[in-house]
């Protein structure tokens, strides 16, 4: 399987080249292979496709979903959604969105304020969709030509592994190809942008080889949440979780009548949720395209953000996840070391290290520098673009604020086209380090983000976890799946979302 898994990857380098432009596709088979979604997978509202009535309509709540494409060295793309306070028409930012950076660079953003009638999701799986509508409630027609005249939506189903959609531009957008102060000025979606892709999933988050690197009916290891058990509790928010930290994904983005297909091309994706406001500041990295390492998959993140349960207290918060093969380590200065042998024989281990050292060091643009030490394992993490930029290819993407009244507002820049390197040592009793690699570097495939602010300096900083609830109860572990059995046997949602 591990091998397979190889093959696969390896694969997926060799075709970034054989990406192409053209005017159709071939029809891709559903997968047949079974595996194991991440936790967290599902929809966490507890109000479910309308059915429910919410007793908490003031209660501020968030989801967003991030899925990115590597498609070649040259092009990637990502497709981004968020829903806002889906119950609550009051609300300044009830809203449900999308929006999508295509392959060369393009951008396009939309939203709705009919969340209730056009927004649904599934509570226990990773599916959504949206319906755009107009005020009459009906699906809206783009007047691009009769040959394609089409209603706009975007869907996610079968477990994350099927993705389609169609957005074209209206009046809404108008600012952003329009104004000159307009972050998207010279990059703005023209007409349309329209997707169609098949992910097959390879690994999960802190899994073994998923069942479609055996490419046989057979599940894989199972996964973890960054925050272990407490990401089913209201302490840590704005939830995290990584959904696919490998997969390879078939299909074609068309963007304004140009196609670009690709098959078997690197997948990621994750997703935060919660009540709170987001991080005041925050960076990321982000590659699973190492051309030299093609198991290798590394995501990487700091914040600064709000203690939910002291208000106006604030911590620097990071982590560090790296799948290499059947190894899984993740460093966070949270919780409690951990380590559990799975089922494959390659490094065959998941390790949970609680960091007793995560600095940073990032400028404001141009420069990340991470350096991650707890019980038995060291890592480092550097990330560079070029700095001017008015020559560096990015993209401004809005994310969400850090109040919970604003919504999406232009508060983050990434790049596609970042250098990311990554060493992971193994620590012996003596401190003496050994490299299980040393200096895998992605080439020019990293994403690489600022986000928040303010960056007129470089952040230098440990992360140092304030919330002492929170730091203890890490050091216990509870079964969340168990709870949530027993809460289903008596008719409850105990944890919506898992």
């Amino acid at each position: 399987p591990l091998e397979r898994t190889r093959t696969i990857m390896r694969a997926s380098f060799s075709l970034f080249a054989s990406s192409s432009s053209s005017g159709s596709t071939e029809s891709r088979a559903s997968p047949s292979f079974k595996f194991t979604p991440a936790p967290h997978s599902g929809y966490h509202r507890r109000r479910l496709n309308n059915t429910n009535t919410n007793t908490n309509k003031n209660d501020s709540f968030f989801e967003g979903w991030y899925f990115r494409l590597s498609i070649s060295r040259e092009q990637s793309a990502s497709l981004i959604y968020h829903v806002y306070d889906p119950d609550d028409r009051s609300s300044k930012r009830h809203s449900a969105g999308a929006q999508i950076i295509a392959p060369d660079g393009e951008y396009v953003y939309k939203e709705t304020r009919e969340v209730g009638k056009s927004f649904q999701a599934e509570g226990h799986e990773l599916a959504l969709r949206l319906d755009f509508l107009d005020d009459d409630h009906s699906e809206i027609t783009p007047k691009i030509d009769e040959k394609r005249r089409r209603a706009d939506f975007y869907r996610v189903s079968e477990r994350g592994t099927k993705h389609a959609g169609y957005l074209s531009t209206n009046e809404s957008n108008r600012n952003d190809m329009e104004s000159e102060d307009s972050p998207w000025k010279n990059s703005a979606v023209l007409k349309y942008i329209e997707w169609d892709i098949d992910v097959t999933p390879l690994k999960t988050y802190g899994s073994g080889n998923g069942g479609g690197s055996a490419g046989k009916e057979k599940e894989n290891d199972g996964g973890v949440s960054p925050a272990g058990w407490l990401t089913s509790l209201p302490l840590l928010e704005p939830h995290y979780q990584i959904l696919f930290a490998h997969a390879i994904a078939t299909g074609y983005v068309e963007c304004d009548g140009k196609r670009t297909e690709f098959t078997d091309v690197p997948f990621y994706a994750e997703k935060n949720w919660g009540g709170g406001g987001f991080p005041r500041k925050w960076f990321w990295m982000q590659c699973n395209s190492f051309p030299q390492y093609p198991d290798l998959s590394v995501v990487c993140t700091g914040a600064n953000r709000g203690v939910v349960i002291s208000p106006g207290t604030y911590e620097d918060v990071g982590m560090v996840a790296i799948h290499y093969g059947d190894l899984f380590v993740q460093f966070s200065p949270v919780g409690a070391n951990k380590s559990t042998k799975t089922n494959s024989s390659y490094v065959g281990e998941n390790v949970l290290v609680k960091s007793t050292t995560f600095e940073w060091k990032v400028h404001p643009w141009g420069r990340w520098e991470v350096v991650a030490k707890g019980d038995g394992y060291e890592c480092i993490v550097t990330g560079a673009c070029e700095q001017d930029l008015t020559k560096c290819k990015t993209t401004v993407l809005r994310a969400p604020a850090p109040d919970t009244e604003s919504g999406m507002l232009p508060l983050c820049r990434e790049t596609f086209s970042g250098d990311m390197t990554v060493s992971l040592y193994k620590i012996n009793a003596k401190k003496e380090r050994t490299p299980i690699f040393e200096n895998a570097s992605s080439g020019s495939t990293a994403c690489l983000e600022v986000g928040g602010g303010p960056w007129e300096a470089p952040w230098e900083i440990q992360a140092d976890v304030k919330d002492p609830l929170a730091g203890a109860l890490a050091m216990t572990d509870v079964n969340v799946e168990l709870v949530q059995s027993v809460g289903k046997f008596f008719g409850l949602d105990v944890i919506p979302g898992l």
